[in-house]
């Protein structure tokens, strides 16, 4: 008899921990951060790849990720709460520190403060654990200042993690 109970107790708990599991899954593609890149489409569709962060040089500050796995696309936007929700230029100085859209892509930096280039975040929802919005640019590569990506269509929606 206590083996039988032992045994349905964890069989029970292994349906209580697969249903959570899969919860979390179905909540995932609701995060996601997403532009086209030259034309290109790059998508970060799960809360470990689109999220958002508080900076480590400046608490008022909060960075925008987005990461795929599959490819080499990695975008961040950093900004400041104290810029609450509107559209963000790229290069707002705050205390010395600037807001910015920068890719990492193909072993290379780009960014929207370097010299050439141009950039914008519309952060449509600011909250402490969550962030909406789109953005778009021209990044510069910043060692081959000749070098640019053209970001379109972007759009996140994030949260904390």
């Amino acid at each position: 008899m206590h083996h039988k109970l032992i045994f349905l107790l964890l069989i029970a708990s292994t349906w209580i921990v697969s249903c959570d599991v899969l919860d979390d899954a179905e909540l995932e593609p609701e995060y996601f951060v997403e532009c086209e890149v030259d034309g290109k489409m790059y998508q970060a569709l799960t809360k470990a790849e689109a999220y958002m962060s508080t900076s480590l040089v400046n608490p008022d500050s909060y960075v925008v990720t987005g990461l795929d796995a599959h490819s080499e696309f990695h975008i961040d936007l950093n900004l400041f709460r104290q810029l609450g929700e509107g559209k963000i230029a790229a290069g707002t100085n705050i205390n010395n520190l600037l807001t910015s859209i920068s890719l990492y892509m193909d072993g290379k930096t780009y960014s929207a403060v370097a010299e050439g280039g141009e950039g914008c975040v519309q952060v449509d929802l600011l909250t402490d654990t969550r962030c909406e919005g789109s953005f778009e640019g021209v990044l510069v590569e910043i060692l081959e200042e000749n070098e640019t990506k053209v970001i379109t269509n972007g759009r996140f929606k994030v949260k904390t993690r």
